[in-house]
């Protein structure tokens, strides 16, 4: 009789424990995008995503949702490549993807109306990641012509004072 309690002891335990080590698959989009800007004006980021350690990816699908942007190309990083079709992306890796973080696919852009504002929304996995495109510094021009006035400013000031200081029948007119 103890033998069959044991026995089951042993089943129910393993029955409660078993489940509790198993892991989930689960893969989304990062935060952090890079932007570079490239000389004809367009902006392209790179689609990070992540995995849970130990699984391996052959597939991806995300949602674009474009505000005041227009999507110029859409290329695969090895050993991805990229189907689109309208704001639809999907992902296909040639070999299974273990990493637990990586680099899946390069969007380039271009804003169409800078005055609004623009940003590309993914919907990935049930999460949504915004992307806001960075809005480029103004140029230095190394124009001097502000310290070029100051300068004659002080100078002529000095001249005055140092005119007047030798000079008095300027006060005597």
């Amino acid at each position: 009789m103890r033998i069959k309690k044991f026995l089951g002891f042993i089943v129910l335990a393993v029955t409660v424990l078993l489940p509790m080590s198993a892991k989930a698959a689960t893969w989304g989009m990062n935060n952090n995008f890079t932007q570079t800007e490239n000389a004809d004006g367009t902006v392209t980021v790179e689609l990070e995503f992540f995995q849970s350690e130990g699984n391996s990816l052959t597939n991806l699908s995300t949602t674009m949702i474009l505000t005041n942007v227009e999507v110029v190309n859409v290329e695969g990083v090895s050993p991805w490549n990229v189907t689109q079709s309208g704001n639809e992306l999907t992902l296909i890796a040639s070999t299974p993807e273990t990493r637990t973080s990586f680099t899946a696919a390069k969007v380039t852009y271009k804003k169409i109306d800078t005055a609004k504002e623009c940003k590309i929304e993914f919907v990935c996995n049930g999460e949504t990641k915004t992307i806001t495109p960075s809005t480029p510094e103004n140029p230095k021009t190394g124009n001097v012509l502000p310290y070029a006035v100051i300068v004659g400013g002080i100078a002529i000031a000095g001249v005055v004072y140092y005119v007047t200081r030798k000079n008095n029948k300027l006060y005597n007119i």
